[in-house]
C-alpha cells in the first residue's frame, strides 16, 4: 500500500455486511451500523474499507434484485447514495491493487472468500478494528 493515510484512535475497517445494513437488511445489529454511519458523517470516527467493497455492495443489490426485481428503483438509489458516502469521504476506500496476492494467500491460509480476505488484510496493514456481522470473519479478527 502506497496510499499515505491518516489513522487515529477512532479509526475502522468496515466490511460490505456494515454498508448493506445502512439500506437493506433491517436487523438487531442493524441500529449500530446506522450509528457508525451517523458517527462518520458527524466526522467522529472515520470509516475506510477496501475499494472491493464497491463490487460487493453492487453484488448485493443485483441479488436482492433477483428476488425483489419491484425494488429495482430503490436499489439504484441505495447503490447512488453508497457512491455519494464514498466521495463524501464518509467511507474511505483503499485500493489495494498491488496487494492481490497477499490477499489471495491470506484468503487461503484463513479459509475464507477473497473478498473476507481484502477486509481482514486492510486491518492487518493498518493495524486498526475490523467491524464485521459476519459470524466466521469476525472470530478470525478476534483472536
Amino acid at each position: 500500500m502506497e496510499e499515505v493515510i491518516n489513522l487515529s484512535e477512532s479509526s475502522y475497517i468496515i466490511d460490505c455486511n456494515v454498508a448493506i445494513k445502512w439500506f437493506l437488511i433491517k436487523e438487531e445489529d442493524s441500529n449500530s451500523a446506522l450509528i457508525l454511519l451517523q458517527r462518520a458523517k458527524e466526522r467522529e470516527i472515520v470509516l475506510f474499507a477496501p475499494g472491493i467493497i464497491l463490487i460487493e455492495f453492487g453484488n448485493v443489490l443485483t441479488k436482492h434484485n433477483r428476488h425483489n426485481p419491484t425494488f429495482k428503483n430503490d436499489l439504484t438509489r441505495y447503490y447512488q447514495t453508497f457512491i455519494a458516502l464514498c466521495n463524501k469521504k464518509v467511507l474511505n476506500l483503499i485500493l489495494l491493487e498491488n496487494e492481490k496476492q497477499n490477499i489471495l494467500n491470506l484468503a487461503f491460509e484463513e479459509k475464507i472468500s477473497y473478498f473476507d480476505a481484502e477486509y481482514l488484510y486492510l486491518a492487518q496493514e493498518l493495524k486498526i478494528n475490523l467491524i464485521t456481522y459476519d459470524k466466521h470473519l469476525s472470530k478470525i479478527t478476534n483472536r
